[in-house]
Parts: C-alpha cells; sequence; structure tokens
C-alpha cells in the first residue's frame, strides 16, 4: 500500500488536494496471473494561504507529520 498525491484544486481562496491510498496486487497462479488494483482517498489537504490543514475522510484532523511520513511527495506543499 502507498499514499499518493493528487494534483491540487483551487476553490474560492482554498487549494484543496487529496492524498489517496493506493494498492497493488499482483498474483502468479499454475494456470495464469492477475493483478487487482484500488484506490481510494485517505487525506485531504487544506491550504488557506500560509495555513494547512489535514483532514481524515470523517472530517477530523489529522497532524501533518504523520501524512508526511505517509506520503512523502505532501512535504513539498508544505515547503
Amino acid at each position: 500500500m502507498t499514499y499518493v498525491l493528487g494534483s491540487s484544486q483551487t476553490v474560492g481562496r482554498y487549494a484543496i488536494t487529496i492524498i489517496s491510498e493506493q494498492t497493488i496486487a499482483a498474483q502468479i497462479a499454475k494456470r495464469g496471473a492477475f493483478c487487482r488494483c484500488g484506490k481510494h482517498p485517505a487525506f485531504v489537504l487544506v491550504q488557506d494561504g500560509a495555513t494547512t490543514k489535514a483532514l481524515d475522510m470523517m472530517g477530523a484532523r489529522v497532524p501533518l507529520d504523520r501524512v508526511t511520513a505517509l506520503c512523502p511527495a505532501a512535504t513539498e506543499l508544505l515547503t
């Protein structure tokens, strides 16, 4: 499982970015192979000028250091 950073969208004065959880599972069997992939939103980054908030999909605040630990690409948005 990996976390991927989506592109930012501007809504009014806010920049909204979705971080998604992505899973890829491949299996090779005797009679063939298959791949199963999935992607669903995990966090929302809301930027308002110099302030950035991270929320989970239920709307609860998440510490930014936790988000950047799971998705290092999010660090570039915070600098």
